[in-house]
């Protein structure tokens, strides 16, 4: 799975910096944990019925409640630093939602091999 992220030079994200791409990283099950613990699997059931507002708000309420969980794995993920540069917060909820889903299918992997050696 590629993540990518574009990083922006300036606060409010007009002047891109690079465009940065984690190709190979891995999830510890704490981690899947952690990122399951913050977006409960449920809410997929009733996102597709709501508007876009509300879904940009669900997301944008996910990203202030998960802020530093998230960007710590954002940048262990893509090896940036603190001074790297500047993220949109659409892009950062793109990147959240597809770590939600590497997550739950590493988690799934995670089940079928213990039923395999059970």
């Amino acid at each position: 799975m590629d993540l990518k992220l574009n990083v922006y030079e300036d606060r409010l994200c007009r002047k891109l910096k690079t465009t940065v791409v984690a190709n190979e990283f891995e999830l510890s099950t704490a981690i899947c944990e952690d990122v399951i613990k913050l977006i409960n699997p449920e809410m997929f059931e009733t996102l597709s019925s709501l508007s876009e507002e509300s879904q940009i708000e669900l997301i944008t309420n996910l990203i202030k409640n998960g802020y530093p969980f998230f960007m710590e794995l954002i940048k262990e993920i893509f090896e940036l630093t603190d001074d790297s540069g500047y993220y949109k917060v659409s892009d950062i909820g793109q990147v959240i939602m597809q770590i939600f889903h590497f997550a739950m299918a590493q988690l799934g992997k995670a089940v079928g091999n213990l039923k395999r050696k059970n």
